[in-house]
């Protein structure tokens, strides 16, 4: 089990029963989460500890794209630019896998 605020971004994690992909962790004082399967609960802790997949289903790939753009296209707060395109090249790097 790894702290969240250790996982760094790209990671499928489990948190909660829950499995989620890491968008954003600056290591400090703040992260995101989209959902895979399930939800984000949020009033997680910083210290909370998760498990970091090292093998996970294309189909988690999807859909983190399809929620990453939608985000995107919603102008979400939590995914700018930089985020979304950063995102975007680890998915894919991850499809040719």
């Amino acid at each position: 089990m790894t702290p969240i605020n250790e996982v760094p971004v790209g990671k499928f994690v489990r948190l909660a029963f829950n499995v989620v992909y890491v968008i954003k962790n600056n290591f400090k004082d703040n992260y995101a989460l989209i959902p895979i399967e399930g939800h984000v609960s949020k009033d997680q802790l910083w210290d909370v500890k998760v498990y970091v997949y090292k093998r996970f289903n294309k189909e988690w790939i999807e859909r983190a794209k399809a929620v990453l753009r939608e985000a995107n296209l919603d102008k979400s707060p939590i995914v700018d630019n930089l985020t979304y395109i950063e995102n975007l090249a680890i998915l894919k790097s991850y499809e040719s896998k």
